[in-house]
């Protein structure tokens, strides 16, 4: 917080805090909880110029000045002639990306791709995996993302990093920025019952060098009952997201997973259906329970010969694309491997030639 005013549109972080202090000092509010973020943004009236395309604009360059670069949207917030699109993941050169243009890459193991339809310039929604869709030997898949939590462990603190043992996770019973499972009160952290301390921060081991980490976000490094022990914390109000809590879903024992930092929701509760026959031994179940069908079959079901992919993630690129070989180096070849055999014929032409042939005289042994 500055010691003097300054021209300024929005409060900064610390700013909301404490202004949230004095108005909330004694009870529960909803500016406390971990999913809350002071969010630092300008009011912005609906009107054409102001780079947000409201109800009945078309698209919105911004200024005059970005509009007059812009090779899609006009300044009246309209498509220039001949555009049909100005943003969007499936938008390249104010045209809409062709059908089977991939717009939103695989992000881990759980996640599935989308590709453009052809038609708009959004890509299709988010899907992944169907929830309890195995993903190492002891976890599943969980709204997009492994739940193992070396797994998780490694996208922190990179390979080598494992699950740290039981004992660790008792700095869940600490109630400080490190050790907690949730903040959403004065004090802003609340401890973990016995039974919920694996739903709380998420514990490492084996961690061999320093993660690079988002800004705002610190790490710990603990010995709890001789076991050293790794996890990060979160300044809640930032922009980042919260990778050091254990994610839900994770199982936390008896055949429970967590559920809101609470190791209360049943595994069986999922239902996961997606047996290997459903999609033919061919594809996997995705977060709509359809089939995503591998490369080389059709959805909906995965029978006939197609392109893969699912009736919700758009059509995947028909063909492959073909690297042509040069026909330079082809013939390069061919001259080389065409001397080398007539260098061989020569040789053994000579050799041949030059065998001279011993001519012997029989003799017969006379006796004494």
């Amino acid at each position: 917080m500055y010691r003097i005013p300054l021209i300024t549109d929005a409060f900064s972080n610390c700013s909301m805090l404490h202004a949230s202090h004095i108005i909330n000092p004694y009870k529960n509010y909803c500016t406390y909880s971990t999913d809350f973020q002071y969010f630092n943004s300008s009011l912005t009236l609906a009107m054409c110029g102001n780079s947000v395309v409201d109800d009945g604009e078309e698209c919105d360059c911004g200024s005059f000045k970005q509009c007059y670069t812009n090779a899609c949207c006009q300044s009246d917030c309209t498509f220039r002639p001949g555009s049909a699109c100005n943003t969007g993941m499936c938008c390249t050169n104010c045209s809409f990306s062709p059908p089977g243009t991939l717009c939103r890459p695989i992000q881990n193991i759980c996640d599935l791709p989308e590709y453009c339809l052809g038609l708009t310039s959004t890509c299709p929604e988010d899907v992944y995996l169907q929830d309890g869709t195995p993903c190492s030997e002891v976890s599943y898949c969980y709204h997009g993302n492994c739940t193992d939590r070396s797994v998780h462990c490694k996208e922190i603190f990179g390979e080598g990093a494992i699950n740290a043992p039981d004992a660790c996770y008792t700095m869940n019973k600490r109630g400080n920025r490190f050790g907690h499972c949730r903040r959403d009160t004065i004090p802003p952290t609340i401890i973990c019952a016995d039974a919920d301390i694996q739903c709380g921060r998420l514990q490492c081991t084996n961690v061999t060098h320093l993660p690079r980490l988002q800004d705002h976000v610190g790490f710990h490094q603990s010995v709890i009952q001789g076991s050293l022990c790794f996890g990060v914390d979160l300044h809640i109000g930032t922009y980042t997201t919260d990778v050091g809590h254990v994610r839900p879903g994770t199982p936390c024992g008896g055949g429970y997973y967590c559920n809101n930092s609470v190791c209360n929701a049943s595994v069986a509760d999922m239902n996961y259906d997606c047996e290997p026959n459903k999609c033919n031994y061919r594809g996997v179940c995705n977060s709509k329970r359809n089939c995503h069908c591998h490369i080389g079959w059709e959805p909906p079901r995965c029978i006939n010969k197609g392109a893969g992919g699912s009736l919700d993630s758009g059509p995947p690129p028909r063909r492959m694309r073909s690297v042509r070989q040069s026909d330079k180096s082809v013939v390069y070849f061919r001259v080389v491997f065409g001397r080398m055999y007539a260098f061989i014929a020569a040789l053994l032409f000579g050799v041949a030639t030059n065998v001279k042939i011993i001519k012997t005289t029989p003799t017969q042994e006379t006796a004494i």
